[in-house]
């Protein structure tokens, strides 16, 4: 809910930015503008801590808690790596984040 709230703020603002009426359509405003989709971003950033989560050594703290996390979506309890695999399935296209 938050998200969409975030998404419409974003689409308003570029249009405004860009003196746009507020039927316009979306697509342009972001190539145009260069600016990334708010749902997009949020998951490149997440993506981007899991590679850095990845390149850990695995007796570091955090790369045994991205194991367990990754048990836990394996055996389909909710975690971390569930929850951004439901965002990565939410983007336009067909995505979905493999096994680790």
């Amino acid at each position: 809910m938050i998200l969409t709230l975030l998404e419409d703020i974003q689409i308003r603002f570029l249009r405004r930015m860009m003196g746009l009426s507020s039927n316009s359509v979306i697509s342009p405003l972001y190539t145009e503008t260069g600016i990334m989709p708010i749902r997009t971003y949020r998951v490149s950033l997440t993506l981007r801590y899991l590679r850095y989560l990845m390149d850990l050594p695995d007796s570091h703290y955090t790369a045994l808690a991205l194991k367990e996390s990754n048990n836990l979506r394996n055996l389909h309890f909710p975690c971390w790596l569930s929850d951004l695999d439901y965002a990565i399935c939410r983007l336009p296209g067909n995505h979905c984040l493999p096994n680790l």
